[in-house]
């Protein structure tokens, strides 16, 4: 399967995701994403150590804890502090680390690739799904 068939039924196919960096401020770009995601029919896990609820979901502090199973994770930190999240992510055999626009990480890249696992960076799932052409209206 190539990028843009992988990454078509990605974004088509109801996800479970966890959002790392998740905010309240509708200014964010988390925050936005969240939305748009959630608008396309994928539960959304926001994560953030400071938040109690974001856009009427319950928050859990850190990737760490999380409970439930996800297909994917997508952190919205800084490139100082995302590779500890990479670390987390990989040792929970999250199946799709996403690292979005402006961020990537070489050494997260090998630890992920290493272990099996799909690796995205410095790619905006909104973007993506404008460049693939999918449907506008959903």
């Amino acid at each position: 399967m190539d990028y843009d068939e992988y990454m078509r039924s990605f974004l088509t196919e109801p996800k479970r995701i966890a959002i790392v960096g998740a905010s309240s401020l509708l200014d964010r770009a988390s925050n936005e994403i969240m939305q748009f995601l959630s608008k396309r029919g994928h539960h959304i896990y926001p994560i953030h150590p400071m938040e109690r609820e974001i856009l009427g979901l319950p928050v859990t502090r850190f990737l760490k804890d999380i409970e439930d199973e996800v297909d994917a994770v997508i952190i919205y930190l800084s490139m100082r502090n995302v590779l500890n999240q990479i670390k987390v992510a990989v040792e929970k055999r999250i199946p799709v680390i996403w690292l979005p626009l402006g961020i990537t990480s070489k050494e997260g890249r090998r630890l992920v690739e290493s272990a099996g696992l799909v690796f995205i960076e410095d790619r905006c799932p909104k973007i993506e799904w404008n460049r693939l052409g999918l449907n506008p209206a959903v």
